[in-house]
């Protein structure tokens, strides 16, 4: 059985350097999808909404919920 995972596996084994390496880049750009796609949401909510008193209410809260996001990583190192 061992030999038959082995020859499975028949591919020469990568440096473990470049396996951390390509999961760098994938996270990298899973967070770089995720942003693009939560500010894709953003503009479809906005462009959905009339502009009027409602465009500048979702701005106020986006900026509001950073603005909280910023603080809650924040507060831990003041405390400390």
């Amino acid at each position: 059985m061992n030999g038959r995972e082995d020859g499975s596996a028949g591919r020469p084994c990568h440096p473990q350097s470049r396996e951390v390496g390509e999961l760098v880049r994938l996270a990298f750009s899973a967070a770089q999808t995720r942003l693009e796609t939560y500010y894709f949401i953003m503009n479809i909510h906005i462009s959905m909404l009339p502009h009027s008193k409602n465009h500048t209410h979702t701005h106020t809260h986006t900026h509001t919920h950073t603005h909280a996001r910023t603080h809650l990583h924040a507060s831990p190192q003041n405390s400390q």
